[in-house]
This record gives structure tokens, sequence and C-alpha cells, in this order.
């Protein structure tokens, strides 16, 4: 998304001999945070980027990163390498390569290989740890820890976006039978197995302002989905997808949030139905906004639930809502107004299909989103809080400037340090004196270190954000005395929205949350002539913000329970689960001795129109 606008403050130096923290030559890269990274005596990353990232059907293709330093490199180390995404929390973040190898045409790069089938294209950074590469010809120590920005992937700026699959447009074909949508996304999606689309969760508008969703999935490409739709959909009609329609590829918790978008792309055209066309935040109430639509809304009837709040973290349903006037209605997101100042984690505001209702005919309004807070998804930048500047900041304490806004609680100093021109670090003692809004002050043992130093360098996790679901900090090294930003918040957008827009299924549909975790327990035995009869049980488990709404709403559905040998399926059967979150399934299947041998189970919660879907790992089935 947009990077931080950058408010050059004045930075505090010392007196005497540590009248500053020390210089050296700064490198031409573009590091995470945006900020300036020094030179030392030892190899230092300056550049990383995509090389290879195959395709991601079936989980096949070796995907691989070239990762540049400014000098001649020896002896690198895979696992002191990893790449960071957008969304610290929700990617899996770091991503390990399995193995590293120098480029025998570049002597200051290596080339890094990762696991079969991982996509790399949605994250935005790489992080060199301590030992990564030590210079050529057997040169003393190691390289300094820093990170870059990581090109070549698949992340681009833009207003109310998040780090999973964003609608990007919409194309139409009449074919024979109907029409032929194709909605496409900004990054790559899950094409097989769980996670994989489904065309109830794509639709369009039609001229009454109803929801018409999809009867048929054609096809589904890398960042593509064509549905067929039996009647015909004009050209500039709104289309919709719902919450999860895709998946992000290889990381299948990420779903995409509720958009809306036109036929012909760009603004949504309006529906017929109310149409969310602006925001507004309530400055005197904590996670509280007022929505505009562009039709009367009555005055006695909201789904404030029906609307979201999309973060980097996750989502939150509306937790009160009244209308306000003839067509505004206010929205108040109780996961988030407990936690003060966190609806500054806010990416865009979403109305799932619903939040509100028209005078004429009570028609429901339609999937809409509108922008709020951008988190900087751009190559360099992650979700947590990215170091982005130090100062010296009196006697032997230096303060340490993120961009965004700090947890606060107890650091140890020994997460932060300085490093020299030699590459040498120094790490701060105790614990740190404050956390004030986005800076950290931290205390050194002697004056000597501050005045040697040449740069200032946080570990991964050295502090969290203040979002719900607090974010760590990501690695970082930036030149002494650089400028950082101010706190990331900017005011919630007003009026005619971007391309940027919200989703419903075809029947109003509740948030989706995501639950915490599926149990699977197998208990098989081999009955007559090859058969085995398995008996798998387990029990759904809540997060805590699905907790809340009762086992009642949320403990409905099914859960599809798969058999299977050396990844091929045997059997596959489904089972409802029951008001107390619990599954228990009877199959019978034939099997052979080598099949028994191999034997795996895995259950899935197909979800709900509240719930996610959710996977069990993967089981051994013994068979007695």
């Amino acid at each position: 998304m947009h990077s931080h606008l950058v408010r050059k403050a004045g930075l505090c130096g010392l007196t005497g001999v540590m009248a500053t923290l020390g210089f050296a030559a700064v490198s031409s890269a573009s590091p995470a945070g945006g900020a300036q990274q020094a030179t030392t005596s030892r190899p230092d990353v300056v550049s990383a980027a995509i090389t290879d990232q195959p395709a991601v059907t079936n989980a096949v293709g070796t995907p691989k990163l070239k990762v540049c330093f400014d000098q001649q490199i020896a002896n690198p180390v895979a696992a002191q390498f990893a790449a960071s995404g957008a969304d610290v929390g929700g990617t899996g973040n770091p991503l390990a390569p399995v193995s590293a190898a120098g480029i025998p045409s570049e002597l200051n790069c290596t080339s890094l290989t990762f696991a079969a089938g991982a996509n790399l294209a949605g994250f935005t950074t790489v992080e060199v740890q301590t030992g990564a590469v030590s210079p050529a010809g057997g040169g003393a120590g190691t390289n300094p820890q820093g990170s870059v920005a990581l090109t070549g992937g698949d992340v681009t700026p833009g207003a109310g976006k998040i780090a999973a699959p964003n609608l990007t447009g919409a194309s139409v074909a009449e074919v024979a039978g109907g029409t032929e949508v194709t909605y496409t996304f900004d990054k790559l999606i899950t094409q097989a197995g769980p996670g994989a689309p489904n065309a109830g969760l794509f639709g369009y508008y039609n001229s009454a302002g109803a929801p018409v969703g999809g009867a048929t999935l054609v096809t589904v490409g890398e960042a593509g989905v064509k549905v067929k739709f039996a009647a015909t959909v004009a050209a500039t009609a709104r289309v919709f997808v719902a919450n999860d329609a895709v998946t992000l590829a290889g990381q299948t918790d990420r779903g995409n949030a509720a958009t809306a978008t036109s036929g012909a792309g760009g603004v949504p055209p309006a529906s017929g139905a109310p149409d969310l066309v602006g925001i507004a935040r309530v400055a005197s109430l904590q996670a509280t906004y007022d929505l505009t639509y562009d039709e009367t809304i009555t005055s006695n009837n909201t789904l404030a639930a029906l609307c979201q709040a999309d973060t980097s973290a996750g989502r939150y349903a509306g937790t009160a809502g009244a209308v306000q006037g003839p067509n505004t209605v206010r929205v108040t997101f109780g996961g988030l107004a407990a936690s003060p100042r966190s609806d500054e984690e806010i990416v865009r505001i979403t109305d799932n299909g619903g939040c509100a209702l028209a005078n004429t005919l009570a028609l429901p309004s339609s999937v809409s989103a509108a922008p709020v807070q951008n988190k900087d998804h751009t190559p360099g930048f992650t979700s947590g809080p990215d170091l982005t500047g130090c100062a010296a900041a009196g006697g032997t304490d230096v303060t340490y400037a993120f961009d965004e806004l700090l947890a606060a609680g107890a650091v140890p100093g020994a997460a932060f340090g300085l490093i020299d021109a030699n590459g040498d670090r120094s790490s701060g003692s105790g614990a740190v004196l404050q956390v004030i809004d986005n800076k950290v002050t931290v205390r050194f043992a002697t004056a000597g270190q501050l005045a040697s130093a040449t740069a200032c360098t946080a570990d991964r996790g050295a502090v969290g954000d203040r979002a719900p679901v607090a974010e760590p900090s990501s690695m970082n090294t930036v030149r002494a005395n650089s400028a950082g930003t101010p706190e990331n918040f900017r005011a919630p957008v007003a009026g005619p929205l971007p391309p940027t827009s919200g989703n419903p299924p075809v029947r109003p549909a509740f948030v989706k949350r995501a639950v915490r975790t599926l149990g699977a327990t197998p208990s098989c035995r081999l009955i007559s002539q090859g058969r085995v009869r398995c008996t798998t049980k387990g029990t759904l488990r809540l997060a805590a913000d699905l907790q809340v709404l009762g086992k009642r709403n949320i403990c409905i559905g099914t859960v599809r329970v798969r058999y299977s040998s050396r990844g091929r399926a045997i059997a596959t059967r489904t089972a409802k689960l029951s008001k107390a979150c619990t599954y228990r399934l009877t199959t019978t299947f034939k099997a052979s001795r080598k099949q028994r041998a191999t034997l795996r189970v895995q259950a899935r919660y197909n979800g709900s129109l509240i719930s996610r879907t959710k996977s069990s790992s993967l089981k051994k089935a013994r068979v007695r």
C-alpha cells in the first residue's frame, strides 16, 4: 500500500565527543521500513529479487530468490535467510529457504531455493541474519544483520488493500446458455484442494438490486476464476466475491475479504440496492464509523454484524449499529474498541450485504467497501512495526523509531543494537527505558558504543504493534541518525470510492471468522476381505472472537473426513457437526495391505455463514 508519509523531525544529538552517532557511506538499497542502511567493512545486503516463481498448481516447482551484497561473498547459510511478508502474522513468516548456493557469474550474490510449492509472490522483505555469508577469500567476521525490499512479487500499493488476494477486476463474456464472468485477483490463488474456489461465492447484482450467485465454476487460474451464470450479465454489472471465495496460494488461512467491482473494471456502478459510498470516523468514539449510502435507509433496521472492519490481522464484525440520518448508519466494532487506538490498524470497512436496508422494498445494502487506513503492503514493508530511524537521545540513550504505534510493556534492551564500521554489534542493556507512541528509548553501556556506531538494528519481534492481535516487528538495520516516520495513521477516507469495494454471498452473509482448531482422532480395524471400518471423531474449537457468539450460532455445518494413502484418496464421507461442536463418523471401505500400512485421515470443517473453513492435521490411522 502507499508508503508512509515521512515527517522529517529534528534528531537529538549528543555533545562533545558524542555529537552524533557515527556515519558511514550509505548503500543505495531501500531496506525494509524505507530508511537507508549503513555500509560496513563486511558484506552488507543490498537487494533481493524473485528469480523463479513457478506455477503453484498442485504445489509444484522450486521458487528461487537472488540476494546480493555490496562485496564478494562466500559460504552462504540458508538457515540465516528468511522471506518476510506484508502480513507478519498471517503468511507464516518467516519462510526460510532449503538451500543456498553461490552464483559463479555474480560473486556478490547467492541463490536461495525454497520448498517446492512455496509461494514467494506475496512476500515483501528478505531478512538476513548475522552469519548468513562471510567475506570472500576467508576474510574475518560475517555480515551484520539487515533486511531489504523483495522485488519481483505481486504485492502492489493500493488504498484499501489487504495482504490476502484482492479483487482487481472482472470481464464478462456471453456463451451458450448464459454468461461467463472472469474475476481477477492481485495475487496467486489456491487452485485445487482445501481453499479452492466455490462458484456460489461469486456473484453479480441484477437490475432489481438482488444478488445472483454463480452456477458453475468453469476454470481456475493462478490469479483468476471464471464462473458461469445461467442468466445474461450486463458488461457493466456490479460483480462481487464473498469472504474467502479464494485463498492465497500456499497459505490457505489467508482468504480474500469481501469485494465488489464493475464487470468492465473501475469503480463499481450503482447496484439498485443501497451502496456504501462514504465513510468517516467518529472522533469522539472508539472504533466507530459513520457509513454513508446512496439510498435512503430505513430508520429501524441495521444489521451491524454484516459490516466488518478489515485489518492485517483479521476481521472484526460490527457489534452495534444505529441509523443517524436518511443515508447514514453508525457502526461500532466492539472487538477493536476494546484495545485503545487499535482501530488505526483498519485497512477498510466492508458491508457484506445487508448491513443496512433501503426504505424502498426493504432492499438489503449491496456488498461495498471503503478504504480507511493503509498499511504498507509494498516491497520492503511488513504490517508489523518496521524500524525506520534512530537518533541519540542524550547520555548513552538511543531512540529507535518505527513506522506505527507500538504496544506498551517491558521490552529487553538486548533486542536492540548498534553496529560499528567493522560490522560488530553492541546490544542495549537492561530493559528499555520507555515506549511512547512509535518510539523506543534504549540505554547502552558506554559512550564509546554510540561514538563508533554507523547503524542501529532491531531484532525480529523486538516490539509489537497495538493491533488487537499484536503483530511482531520485523528485523531491520538502518543508518545511524536516520529520519524515522511518524506513527502509521492517516484519517479515514470520505467521499466517492476508488476502485475498492465490498461483497456478500448470494444470501446476506454473517461476517465469517476463523475457528481455532479442528481435531481428528481415528480408530480403524480390519473386518473382512480387505474391508476396513474406521470411526473418526473430533471437536471444532472456537477462537475467542467466535466464542462470544455462542455455540448455537457457530456449531452448524458439516465436516468432511477423507482417508488416503500416499496422497491418493480412498474414501471421503461427510458428518454433521453437533450442537456441542463435535462430530463422529464411521466409514467402511476396501484397502489393500500397502494402503492399510500408509493410511492417513484428515478432517475439514466446511464452514458456515458465520465461520470460515478449517482443516485438521493429516494423521496416521492405524488399522487393528
